[in-house]
């Protein structure tokens, strides 16, 4: 996040711890400080008891700003820190983003700022290592920077059912709305689609919970972070025998491969509707594409993601979502 401390709030005895703690996070790279009122600081209260490292760090912003506004037409972030946090005493009203900007009172404002970005997925371990390896082949240069920090300015969370993360959503929402601030929170789930244009209850359940509470949230347009494995990673996790499986599922068309069930195979799939989608396929490939990978596939993107290629990624996704999901990510630092 962009940061800027409205100047009489360096004159607040009860606002100066939550500002430095504001700053502590600025000094660990997870927010910068837009300083406009550099030339004022130093008759300020808080400049009078400020440790050295903030003091520098005060001169350090005031310069980047003079920098930025020299530069014009430049983001002073690049692809993060896009969104502007102003923090002023006295701050009043329900503590809402108004398009790219937000003010809150200092103690909320610190609450917001000191937060990790929760990035909410069905299951933490898989769709987690997924996005992860999606942002470190594809996310900006700034992108990649910020989420290599320790620690991090964001983390994966997932609880389990569709029903469990609606319920976590309405939680974390509330709760953050009872400190007069917003959640930090970003969601990231699986459309389950079986084909183009199916929508189910579950994501769609989350989809309008995240809509109701302005929580951003991507829905997968494949059938869940599996159909995203490229054919050669896919290679890699399965024994010699599973083969043939991996062969049959690389040369479907695009839409098959989108929504095809990895996991569970043509023989885990029960509905007519969804089986007369294969029905065109001759009789030797619907047999290879009979039993699925089961829970080899859930683990190929932690056990051995960090072996594929941007270019590989673009070739499976074949549309640019995946690059919206950085960009989207990134907009929320």
């Amino acid at each position: 996040m962009r940061v800027e401390v409205e100047l009489g709030t360096f004159n607040s005895t009860s606002a100066a711890r939550w500002v430095d703690r504001i700053l502590g996070r600025v000094e660990d790279g997870w927010h910068i400080w837009w300083l406009v009122d550099a030339e004022h600081l130093e008759d300020t209260a808080w400049w009078r008891l400020a440790r050295p490292a903030l003091q520098q760090l005060a001169r350090a912003a005031a310069r980047a700003v003079l920098r930025w506004q020299d530069d014009a037409g430049s983001a002073p972030g690049g692809s993060v820190h896009t969104r502007t946090v102003r923090v002023a005493e006295g701050a009043l009203g329900p503590g809402e983003w108004q398009k790219a900007h937000l003010c809150l009172a200092p103690e909320p404002a610190c609450r917001f700022l000191d937060e990790h970005l929760r990035v909410l997925v069905e299951n933490r371990e898989a769709d987690g290592a997924f996005l992860a390896i999606v942002i470190e082949r594809l996310g900006s240069p700034e992108l990649r920077e910020l989420v290599r920090l320790s620690p991090p300015p964001l983390t994966y969370d997932s609880l389990g059912g569709s029903g469990q993360m609606v319920d976590d959503i309405d939680t974390r929402v509330r709760e953050a709305k009872a400190q007069s601030r917003p959640a930090r929170l970003l969601v990231v789930i699986d459309s389950d689609a079986r084909w183009p244009g199916d929508r189910r209850a579950p994501p769609s359940n989350i989809k309008a919970a995240c809509d109701r509470a302005a929580v951003p949230c991507h829905v997968l347009r494949k059938r869940c972070a599996d159909n995203y494995l490229p054919g050669e990673l896919l290679g890699v996790v399965v024994e010699a025998t599973r083969r043939r499986f991996v062969r049959a599922v690389c040369a479907l068309s695009r839409e098959l491969h989108d929504h095809f069930p990895l996991a569970k195979g043509l023989a885990g799939v029960k509905e007519n509707t969804e089986r007369q989608r294969y029905a065109a396929l001759d009789e030797t490939t619907r047999h290879a594409l009979d039993q699925g990978l089961g829970r080899a596939v859930k683990s190929a993107w932690s056990t051995h993601g960090d072996g594929v290629t941007a270019g590989a990624l673009e070739q499976r996704d074949g549309r640019g979502e995946l690059r919206e999901i950085t960009a989207l990510i990134a907009s929320w630092l």
